[in-house]
């Protein structure tokens, strides 16, 4: 990457927002620091040493910072010292520090000092292309800004498995689907996929979509101290510890760790180069969402798993990553639990003979001689069989006898 070379300050509560703008920093080919980016899963047995000593570097090393703030990051002893680090280095009020407010709101005595004469903008909420061409324009004047991709939410799917079911939106991604992965793999797994492949916005694209019971999810390993009142350093590490048990195994080159806000609750993103067996490789970025709950308390994982075929070595191929990955973190954010139903495990043809089924009984209990049983029978008046009745049949006179 070319370049400034960009510090990123923010609170872990807020990185949806602020992933989507570095994201689109980096399809502009700009160095940025961005926490997500550089602490990985690989180096879990020393976090706080590499976080502590990454965060040092970058500051003293950075030529340009930025700080995304809010009343929580005033909050955070870690960020209150990263913007203290940055203002003893470029002084109040430099042209290479930004600060971004998300929404303006007051930071207190000890921090809105360090941040007075400081060129600022307001980041309405998914307002990250507005945000990006601001931040281009004061760091790199000269570079044109290209206008990225933005999710229209429509093109709605539904899945279920074991009686619930979510509901999820693919936006313009022109897919197709591929039915023969719509199936359960394996009696004890319970797994139920769907794959798609298409383009995004010209990009080649495939998405693997598993629902996964509550008997073989991973909830048990996702920590309940993973509530969105943890600090930075706890979401982080909890992630790391989930992420380190899917990596351990898998012929992937780790790029970014991700703390998804999905339903209010911090969830499980990771970006990683995969080599698959064909040789070829791709970029992906996969969740791993709750469904219907947290911890325990969740009916079943969803996992989407996004690829987009590249050459392993192509910068090219990873900025334009980089420009359409807002709308898949988008693309997640419309993932939408409804709850447990039977009817929608049925299809259309199903309910049709079903009703057909229903009517016939009904009309068959609508006969007159079923009335007047029904009647009869209501009042106890059903009748008796006659002498003659009893002596035509041999095999009931029998048993009488």
């Amino acid at each position: 990457m070319a370049g400034p070379k960009i510090f990123v300050s923010y609170r872990s509560l807020d990185a949806n927002n602020v992933r989507a703008v570095v994201d689109v920093l980096r399809a502009h080919d700009l160095d940025v620091w961005f926490a997500e980016y550089e602490v990985l899963a690989a180096d879990y047995d020393e976090f706080e040493a590499d976080v502590n000593r990454g965060i040092r570097e970058a500051v003293e090393s950075c030529s340009h910072g930025i700080a995304f703030t809010n009343e929580n990051w005033a909050k955070s002893s870690y960020c209150r010292e990263e913007i203290e680090r940055l203002v003893a280095r470029f002084g109040r009020g430099s042209s290479n520090l930004l600060h971004i407010r998300m929404p303006p709101e007051n930071l207190g005595e000890d921090v809105t000092p360090l941040l007075e004469g400081t060129a600022t903008y307001d980041y309405a909420d998914g307002d990250y292309s507005g945000t990006a061409a601001f931040i281009l324009s004061r760091f790199v004047p000269d570079q044109p800004f290209r206008q990225p991709p933005v999710l229209r939410d429509y093109d709605r799917h539904t899945m279920s498995n074991l009686g619930y079911w979510v509901e999820y939106s693919l936006g313009q991604y022109d897919c197709q689907w591929r039915p023969d992965h719509n199936s359960v793999v394996g009696e004890e797994d319970q797994r139920v996929m769907r794959q798609y492949v298409g383009t995004f916005e010209g990009t080649k694209l495939f998405l693997l979509v598993t629902l996964v019971p509550p008997t073989r999810a991973n909830r048990a390993r996702f920590p309940k101290s993973m509530l969105p009142s943890a600090n930075d350093r706890e979401h982080y590490r909890h992630l790391r510890m989930l992420a380190d048990s899917w990596h351990s195994d898998q012929p992937q080159k780790e790029y970014g760790l991700h703390l998804i806000h999905h339903g209010g609750r911090p969830r499980l993103g990771m970006t990683f180069l995969k080599r698959h067996p064909d040789g070829s490789t791709s970029w992906q970025r996969m969740y791993v969402l709750h469904i219907g709950g947290s911890g325990w308390y969740a009916v079943g994982e969803l996992h989407l798993s996004f690829g987009m075929p590249c050459e392993a070595d192509s910068e090219a191929d990873l900025r334009r990553f980089h420009e359409i990955a807002p709308c898949l973190d988008a693309m997640v954010g419309t993932v939408k639990y409804r709850g447990w139903s039977l009817w929608r495990r049925f299809t259309v043809w199903q309910w049709w003979l079903a009703f057909l089924f229903l009517v016939g009984c009904i009309g068959a209990l609508n006969t007159p001689s079923c009335r007047q049983f029904g009647s009869q029978l209501i009042e106890g008046q059903l009748p008796s069989p006659s002498h003659s009745e009893l002596h035509s049949d041999p095999a009931l006179h029998q048993s009488l006898d």
